[in-house]
C-alpha cells in the first residue's frame, strides 16, 4: 500500500523510488495553507481568505476538508499518474490519535489516488 513520506532539506536526503512529490508549488500542492499567527492562533489561509483556529488539528482539518473538496472531481487523470505511488511533502507526521487525512493533504491525495 502507498504511503506519504516526509520529504527533508537535510544533506543527502534522497525521495525513495516510486514516491511523488506532492509540495506547493506543483500541481499537487495544497493551496490552503496553515500558519500559526503572532497573536496564537491558527489560521488556515487560502488566496481570498483566512479562518482562525484555537488549536493546529482544528486548522489542518479544514484545510484537508478544502483541499477534498477540491480534488473529488475533475482531476482524474492526475490522480490516475499516482495510483501505487507515495507521495511525499513535507507535513510532519500527525499527533497520536490523529488521522493522517486529517493532518495533510498528502493522505487524502493517497485515500483518493487508490480507491
Amino acid at each position: 500500500m502507498p504511503e506519504r513520506i516526509q520529504r527533508s532539506r537535510a544533506r543527502g536526503w534522497r525521495m525513495p523510488e516510486n514516491t511523488t512529490a506532492v509540495t506547493r508549488p506543483g500541481a499537487y500542492g495544497n493551496r490552503f495553507r496553515v500558519v500559526h499567527d503572532v497573536s496564537g492562533w491558527w489560521c488556515m489561509i487560502d488566496r481570498q481568505s483566512g479562518l482562525l483556529f484555537p488549536t493546529e488539528r482544528g486548522a489542518r482539518r479544514q484545510a484537508t476538508l478544502m483541499f477534498r473538496e477540491e480534488w473529488a472531481h475533475g482531476h482524474e487523470a492526475q490522480l490516475a499518474a499516482l495510483r501505487g505511488r507515495n507521495v511525499a511533502c513535507f507535513c510532519r507526521p500527525p499527533p497520536d490519535g490523529v488521522p493522517d487525512l486529517e493532518w495533510c493533504h498528502g493522505g487524502v491525495l493517497l485515500e483518493i489516488a487508490n480507491a
